[in-house]
């Protein structure tokens, strides 16, 4: 690469281009097996359990700095 010091990012860019050119992706030859209903269900119930706990623990910083301040 051929750069000079004072080199703009286009420039920088351009030369990587050049050295390093893309290859094609290739598409995979499968597609990814559907999750089963069990599974999503079970995915939800975790998120939504994950969701509960962290309002949870917010809800009583809350009231920590409330008693805090009063």
């Amino acid at each position: 690469m051929d750069l000079q010091p004072n080199a703009n990012a286009q420039d920088l860019l351009d030369a990587l281009v050049a050295k390093y050119p893309s290859k094609k992706e290739e598409l995979p030859t499968k597609a990814e097996p559907k999750e089963s209903q069990r599974q999503a269900k079970r995915r939800k119930e975790s998120s939504a359990k994950a969701v509960q706990m962290f309002n949870n623990r917010m809800e009583r910083v809350q009231n920590e700095v409330t008693k805090t301040n009063v």
